[in-house]
């Protein structure tokens, strides 16, 4: 099974992490200051003996399995992926809500 790196905003440049396999955590959570610590944190520090890829999830978004040795070295770039991810998600999630509020506006209308 691949390990899972749980990333959840605390707030503002803190950010709760963990790592877990199985829905078990194998990890003490640690605060971090940016999602680009948290992934290279976690990156250097599981054993390339235990695990070479991880699952990274950041506000219930996942951009797939990921290399440790990549996390170490394109931390920033995966962090702007996956936030880049969750705005794009929410982009459309408001665009559907608009859309879905036109059309019942418009249908009552008709009657």
């Amino acid at each position: 099974m691949v390990p899972k790196l749980n990333i959840d905003k605390l707030q503002p440049g803190k950010y709760l992490c963990s790592l877990t396999n199985g829905g078990q955590a194998i990890t003490t959570e640690v605060v971090c200051t940016s999602i680009a610590e948290a992934i290279a944190h976690f990156g250097g520090d599981v054993p390339e003996d235990w695990a070479m890829f991880v699952e990274i999830r950041y506000s219930g978004f996942c951009l797939g399995t990921i290399s440790t040795a990549r996390m170490v070295s394109e931390s920033h770039q995966i962090a702007s992926e996956l936030v880049s991810l969750c705005a794009e998600v929410y982009r459309a999630e408001d665009t559907m809500s608009f859309e879905k509020k036109s059309v019942t506006v418009d249908s009552t209308l008709l009657t």
